[in-house]
């Protein structure tokens, strides 16, 4: 096959096993045998992101410093599906970064949504040192970012809430951020015409 054609193949293919992944629901992956209580998916980040705090504390990094080194991780991995991405559109990962400047990556993963939240998160739990990163921490880095862009309304833990008005969420995708649902029936009347 010509790359092209290769390359279509290989598009259509993967939107296939995709559809498939996101229909199929938690009986099918049970059937398959993964039992997703049993995956290591929390573990493992708290090992990645023990290990980012280790190396943060080691190079002594403070305030605009560590969100650096937490967009540094995070540009890293995204890098296989930003040089499909590249490759897509004729530009190799080399090219693209080659005049990047860390204030154009700063620009460029600021400018995706999902990824600015989930860098304000870890920036700021980062930053407090005293609180260790816990399992717990994987699914709300995995969830909340898409609904603080995403949604009108977010109820989180105080913790999250707090932190995500100091990255300015609420400015950039007005979203309304509550750490109580008692507060939510008067953001539904008020919303209300």
């Amino acid at each position: 096959l010509s790359s092209a054609l290769r390359a279509q193949l290989q598009t259509a293919v993967d939107t296939a096993v995709e559809v498939g992944l996101l229909e199929a629901g938690p009986n099918d992956y049970r059937a398959l045998g993964f039992e997703h209580a049993a995956s290591d998916h929390a573990r493992r980040f708290v090992d990645f992101e023990n290990r980012v705090a280790a190396e943060i504390a080691k190079h002594r990094l403070t305030g605009y410093d560590i969100d650096l080194a937490v967009i540094g991780t995070d540009f890293r991995d995204i890098r296989p599906p930003l040089s499909e991405a590249l490759e897509r559109i004729g530009m190799s990962y080399d090219e693209f970064t080659a005049d990047l400047s860390i204030r154009k990556l700063v620009e460029f993963l600021d400018d995706l949504p999902t990824r600015y939240v989930t860098n304000i998160m870890r920036a700021a739990k980062h930053r407090q040192t005293q609180q260790r990163w816990e399992p717990n921490d994987f699914v709300d880095i995995l969830a909340l970012p898409v609904a603080a862009v995403y949604c009108d309304v977010v109820v989180t833990e105080k913790q999250w809430a707090h932190r995500l008005r100091q990255g300015k969420v609420t400015e950039r995708y007005g979203t309304v951020l509550l750490s109580s649902a008692a507060s939510l029936p008067d953001v539904l009347v008020a919303a209300s015409p």
